[in-house]
């Protein structure tokens, strides 16, 4: 008597046919690859994977590896949830230059001014303005581990004389701290906060001062000149703080 798998016809002895299925099944089983070079090879990476989680570097390394960029950005987002602020986004090189390009066609020389960046993430606008000429550059970033990044990352950068003496870099909100001293304010805030915003920067910065916002509109200031999706506003002098105006539904 044979059972057929596949192609092959398999011939049981007699005991087998009378119950012994335990020979039956052994014998079609599957076959046994745990000498094969896949088995092996699974093998040796889990082998290896495990020693070096045995080390404490190794594994803290990548416990803080996976870590560090959850608190970097979850601070960011409470703000959201209140609409007083907007999540840790990075500023594209691009539309950094196109910032700067467009300052200076406004202002010819960026000697004597001073910028601030209202949530100055990693402070990499802070860096650009020292670099372009801005004599001060200060940021403000309510995330502590952003901060603290920026700090570091400025003062490397930049080194310790230009980073003391030309820069800083606050911790906290930006809507705490005072802006009569901006030449030049960037923002890269959210619909939901732009109207007030508006408001505190029409109240605070001088007549004929200017404001970049990334991507953004003001409900009721019209840009003086744009670049794909960064514009540049001039604060204006008289009527402009917008109390008629609402809150847009979405960016243009």
């Amino acid at each position: 008597t044979g059972r057929s798998v596949g192609n092959t016809i398999h011939t049981m002895p007699q005991d087998a046919e009378d119950g012994d299925d335990e020979f039956i099944w052994g014998s079609l089983g599957e076959p046994d690859d745990s000498n094969s070079p896949t088995h092996t090879t699974i093998q040796e990476k889990k082998s290896i994977f495990h020693r070096m989680m045995s080390k404490p570097v190794i594994k803290w390394g990548l416990i803080l590896g996976i870590a560090v960029p959850h608190l970097l950005f979850v601070p960011s987002l409470l703000p959201v949830l209140f609409s007083r602020g907007a999540p840790y986004v990075r500023t594209k090189r691009t539309a950094m230059d196109a910032a700067f390009n467009l300052l200076h066609k406004e202002m010819g020389s960026f000697q004597g001014k001073c910028l601030v960046d209202l949530g100055s993430g990693d402070g990499r606008t802070v860096v650009d303005a020292y670099r372009r000429g801005f004599s001060r550059s200060i940021g403000y970033e309510i995330n502590p581990f952003l901060w603290l990044f920026s700090v570091a990352r400025t003062g490397l950068i930049l080194g310790p004389r230009p980073f003391i003496s030309s820069t800083r870099l606050g911790c906290g909100s930006f809507w705490n701290k005072k802006l009569s001293q901006a030449d030049v304010v960037f923002i890269y805030g959210l619909d939901p906060i732009m109207l007030r915003l508006q408001r505190k920067l029409f109240d605070e910065m001088k007549p004929g001062t200017y404001v970049v916002s990334n991507v953004f509109r003001f409900p009721s200031w019209s840009p003086v000149r744009s670049d794909a999706s960064v514009h540049l506003y001039r604060i204006p002098d008289g009527d402009g703080r917008g109390d008629t105006a609402r809150p847009q539904t979405g960016s243009t």
